[in-house]
């Protein structure tokens, strides 16, 4: 997933252009926007219920990382000095922190979230996961955001942030402008899942704890018909 993050002090603002899709959260609210411009539509709620991964399934895990990570040092990426934090229970197991953008702690908190990363109190750069060595049908030792709808076969160090690019930019209030008029929905999803891409949505919803031969759900020919509003995350 490529996303374009713009941050200050106090905002911070995550751009997926494939699914037509923005993040923004400001001060002194400090409220989660997830919306589509196309579509007009919008979810909004506290940090504390928010995970990226709620915008590919409502059934996502929205706990924060318990783990408690330990400053393993300072070094230099792509021009960053980054201060690294690991976990002392898997010390392979990674996260780099940018020092030289100052952030409030809510604008690390939601990005750290969003990227399904161990949270620091600065913005992610860089982190990796060790899932270590496991017999097959061994559970993982971490849990990696996917294992609510599937069985994470994955081993070793796995990648779950890098940062490609970056420039410094003047700040400009613009950027972090919260949506008008839209139309608020009731999970993240949907705000991606809308037009053609709800009947993926439905597809998942439909299949969670059937096994055998798909289902054609009733009003198949019209997804559209279909809403999902009560779904909390």
């Amino acid at each position: 997933m490529n996303v374009v993050v713009t941050v200050s002090h106090d905002a911070v603002k995550i751009v997926n252009a494939k699914y037509d899709c923005q993040i923004v959260m400001v001060a002194p609210e400090w409220k989660v926007h997830c919306f589509n411009p196309k579509q007009k539509l919008e979810w909004v709620g506290p940090i504390d219920i928010f995970k990226g991964g709620l915008l590919c399934s409502p059934f996502a895990n929205t706990e924060a990382d318990p783990d408690e990570l330990k400053f393993g040092g300072n070094g230099k990426m792509r021009g960053f000095g980054y201060s690294l934090y690991f976990d002392p229970e898997c010390p392979l197991s990674q996260t780099c922190g940018a020092d030289e953008i100052a952030v409030a702690k809510p604008v690390a908190y939601l990005l750290c979230r969003f990227f399904g990363v161990p949270l620091i109190p600065k913005v992610p750069l860089h982190s990796s996961l060790y899932l270590g060595k496991r017999a097959p049908g061994e559970p993982p030792s971490k849990k990696t955001g996917f294992d609510e709808l599937a069985d994470d076969k994955r081993t070793g160090a796995v990648t779950m942030l890098s940062t490609s690019s970056w420039k410094k930019s003047p700040y400009c209030a613009a950027d972090f402008k919260l949506p008008r008029g839209y139309t608020h929905v009731g999970t993240p999803a949907e705000v991606i899942y809308t037009g053609d891409r709800n009947s993926g949505l439905i597809d998942m919803i439909d299949g969670v704890g059937f096994s055998g031969p798909a289902r054609v759900a009733p009003d198949r020919v019209n997804p559209a018909k279909r809403h999902y509003k009560k779904l909390q995350p």
